[in-house]
C-alpha cells in the first residue's frame, strides 16, 4: 500500500523492504524492523549458535511462498525468493534439520515442492519425485516431517508417496520404508517425533 503525506512525501508498504519513505527530494529510506521476514512461521529449530525459522510471504502473483529467518548474534537475516531464485514458487517448509556440525547447512521439507538441502543460505540442491526416492501426486511432493540421527542420516515423511517414511541415508542414497497399514491409507504422516 501507499500514502502522500501532508508534506508531499510518499510512503510506501512493502513486503520486502518494510516500510519506505521517498522525500520530496526524491531520495528513499528504508524502515525494516529486526524481525522474521513473516509473521507466518510454520517451523522452528534452534542451531548451535541460532535460531531457524520456516517463513511464508507472497510470490508476486499473491501466491504463499517458502522463505527462511535466521537470528544470530541478536540479528535477523530473511531469505526469500528475493533473495534466492532457488525459493522461486516453493510451497512453504513444514520442517527444518539443522547440521549441528556444519550450521550454514540445514534441510527444509516442504508442503508440496519436496526436500531442500541448504548451504549459506542459499538452495543447494531440491529432492523430488522426480530425482529421488520421494514420491509425488499431480506433480506435489510432500514432506512433512524430517529428523536426522547421529549416523548423518535424514529421516522423513512424505505421504504423497507410495512409502510414507524414508530415509536418506549419509551417502546420498534414498529409502523408501513400507509399513503394512501405513501405505496407500488415507491417513496423512506427519512431523516425526
Amino acid at each position: 500500500d501507499a500514502l502522500t503525506g501532508s508534506n508531499g512525501e510518499l510512503w510506501i508498504a512493502d513486503h520486502r523492504f518494510g516500510l519506505t519513505r521517498r522525500n520530496t527530494t526524491a531520495t528513499f529510506q528504508h524502515f525494516l524492523p529486526d524481525s522474521p521476514g513473516s509473521d507466518q512461521v510454520t517451523a522452528l529449530k534452534a542451531g548451535p549458535d541460532a535460531i531457524f525459522a520456516a517463513t511464508v510471504t507472497s510470490s508476486e502473483a499473491g501466491m504463499p511462498e517458502a522463505g527462511i529467518s535466521i537470528l544470530q548474534a541478536g540479528i535477523w537475516q530473511n531469505f526469500t525468493a528475493a533473495d534466492d531464485p532457488g525459493l522461486k514458487s516453493v510451497k512453504p517448509f513444514t520442517s527444518l534439520v539443522i547440521n549441528m556440525d556444519r550450521p550454514d547447512e540445514y534441510w527444509a521439507s516442504s508442503a508440496g515442492s519436496g526436500m531442500f538441502f541448504f548451504q549459506k543460505n542459499r538452495v543447494s540442491a531440491i529432492y523430488n519425485e522426480l530425482n529421488s526416492g520421494l514420491g509425488g501426486v499431480n506433480g506435489s511432493c510432500v514432506v512433512n516431517g524430517l529428523v536426522s540421527d547421529t549416523q548423518g542420516n535424514l529421516w522423513y515423511t512424505n505421504p504423497t508417496g507410495k512409502a510414507r517414511l524414508g530415509m536418506r541415508s549419509a551417502d546420498g542414497s534414498f529409502l523408501p520404508l513400507s509399513y503394512p497399514g501405513m501405505d496407500f491409507s488415507a491417513s496423512q504422516t506427519g512431523e516425526i517425533i
